[in-house]
């Protein structure tokens, strides 16, 4: 069996973090895999290269409209989404196979909807698309905060657009995904049950076939074990302080709920001084200010980690803070848990999935800062033995739920039943 992994070129993070773990637990299967994104033409012929420039021109033209017609946390990415440049004939010259599955990821910039079907017509393969977010159901949003718009009307009153008049641009790329849909074999995969139940109530995906596989961690990697004093940035663990971890590709980010984490440290502020004083915050990411200093918490600016500093970092606090409150993962909850970290998040996400008690976490409810600062509170008020004891515990459970080779069980479970 073969099978075509397809991402935007842009999205690295998926490929490194969720596709290529995926691909090696299936190797192990005896599946042949092959990933494909538009890197490949830019390393080709003539005309391969000559695609990827005028790729790259749309993606630029597309980013500057998301950023100047549309409003920036719907992450609205597919103005041109009926403007295909990478062709099915393109993509099967390059990897030189016929695929019997084909899984799409983060395709919108590279890849539409009727490459998708040209590409399953050409070959006949099954197509699967493994959900990062809610683009999939939707004519060109990423993520729809409280706009039902996709479930009700087929995008036709979008609340993305700054301008009124540009909204049919959301309703006719829903169309043209809905022309095609109509003529596709393909089966959503839902990393989440959240995403899962928004699924069946899809417009699109009406009368699909809908799977529930979460994210894979590679268990090896985001290992558990006893770390006091972090050695890349040299950083040693003091008696009387309490250290949360928080951190996003752009923590300032609407979505990543930094405010609402603000403000629930505040909550505790001006109830519990001495409390307060325990915090000290590692925080990771790139920002463009650090709104912590406001509020004159104690906290460590560490910019990008790597993988391996990464895990040195689940390991070494008492909790990792994920005050999402619109997101599919993040993944860093799946991370923190296989590391045996407890989180403390808001209930929604892949969060609502794996904190199941709590010596896991804490789960408050959406958007209540008071809520969430019982969780902080709960933290605080621990004892680090009690802490470290239930993280073998933690690690357990989540290995069972989101282990790599779990999930890619599920996945050959499916490809079986339906090849």
């Amino acid at each position: 069996m073969v099978i075509l992994h397809l991402n935007h070129y842009q999205i690295k993070p998926i490929r490194n973090l969720v596709i290529q773990p995926f691909m090696k637990e299936l190797n192990k299967h005896g599946i042949e895999n092959i990933y494909f994104d538009a890197q490949e033409l830019r390393n080709g012929g003539f005309y391969s290269r000559i695609i990827f420039l005028i790729l790259s021109a749309k993606v630029f033209v597309e980013k500057y409209l998301k950023n100047a017609i549309t409003r920036i946390h719907f992450n609205f990415y597919n103005v041109l989404e009926q403007i295909p440049v990478i062709s099915s004939h393109r993509i099967l010259k390059t990897i030189k196979k016929n695929p019997d599955v084909i899984i799409l990821y983060w395709i919108s910039g590279s890849f539409n909807i009727k490459t998708v079907y040209k590409l399953q017509k050409k070959t006949g393969a099954k197509v699967y698309w493994y959900f990062m977010d809610k683009a999939p159901m939707t004519g060109g949003c990423h993520y729809t905060w409280h706009c039902k718009e996709y479930i009700t009307s087929g995008c036709k009153n979008c609340c993305a657009f700054k301008f009124n008049f540009l909204s049919f641009i959301a309703s006719e790329n829903f169309k043209y995904r809905q022309k095609y849909f109509g003529k596709l074999n393909i089966t959503a995969l839902s990393p989440t049950t959240e995403t899962s139940e928004l699924i069946h109530k899809s417009i699109l995906f009406q009368g699909k076939d809908e799977r529930y596989i979460p994210i894979g961690i590679d268990q090896t990697t985001f290992i558990q074990r006893e770390i006091d004093v972090l050695e890349f940035c040299n950083i040693k663990r003091e008696a009387g302080k309490t250290y949360f971890l928080v951190g996003a590709n752009d923590i300032n980010d609407k979505r990543k709920g930094l405010h609402l984490f603000i403000n629930s440290l505040k909550l505790i502020k001006e109830s519990n001084k001495n409390l307060f004083n325990q915090v000290l915050i590692l925080i990771i990411g790139k920002f463009k200010y650090n709104p912590f200093n406001n509020i004159e918490v104690e906290n460590v600016t560490l910019g990008y980690v790597n993988q391996s500093q990464l895990v040195q970092l689940y390991n070494f606090v008492d909790a990792y803070v994920c005050p999402s409150v619109e997101d599919s993962g993040p993944l860093m909850v799946n991370q923190a848990l296989c590391c045996g970290t407890p989180v403390i998040a808001f209930n929604t996400g892949v969060a609502r999935d794996l904190i199941e008690d709590k010596h896991a976490g804490y789960l408050a409810s959406i958007l209540d800062i008071e809520d969430f600062a019982k969780g902080l509170i709960m933290i605080l008020n621990s004892e680090k033995n009690e802490r470290r004891f239930y993280r073998k515990s933690n690690r357990d459970k989540t290995i069972e739920k989101v282990g790599i080779n779990n999930s890619v069980q599920k996945m050959m479970d499916y490809l079986i039943e339906k090849p």
